[in-house]
């Protein structure tokens, strides 16, 4: 293992301090703040919230306690490729020819920086 953290307990210290100071941010910015449309909007954003960000923040974060701090780096600078790649696979989203140029150059300075002949 690579930390003792308790990844639950960090994963909810993080969600409540973006909570707080986001609540904040909102009213030092002047947001106004709509209930009505925030009732409508309640099923996505618990969806969001506890789906997408609670659970799956919370599944990363033990999944990187046990790998190691390199790998880890290496495997979240590929995040936005996944992200691109489900969203053409689940969502039927039709990708660019810059789009997929980025991806492949991403992919690229990911497995460079994996194999550079500089490491020790």
């Amino acid at each position: 293992k690579y930390t003792q953290a308790d990844c639950v307990r960090l994963s909810c210290l993080q969600f409540l301090m973006t909570a707080v100071l986001s609540t904040i941010a909102s009213f030092l910015v002047g947001e106004s703040w709509n209930w009505h449309n925030i009732q409508q909007a309640l099923p996505v954003l618990l969806f969001c919230g506890i789906g997408s960000t609670g659970i799956a923040y919370t599944l990363q974060i033990a999944g990187q306690k046990s790998v190691p701090p390199v790998a880890a780096c290496l495997i979240m600078s590929l995040e936005s490729v996944f992200s691109v790649l489900g969203g053409w696979l689940v969502l039927d989203e039709v990708l660019t020819h810059r789009e997929i140029c980025g991806c492949i150059l991403i992919f690229i300075a990911v497995i460079l920086a994996q194999v550079s002949p500089h490491r020790k």
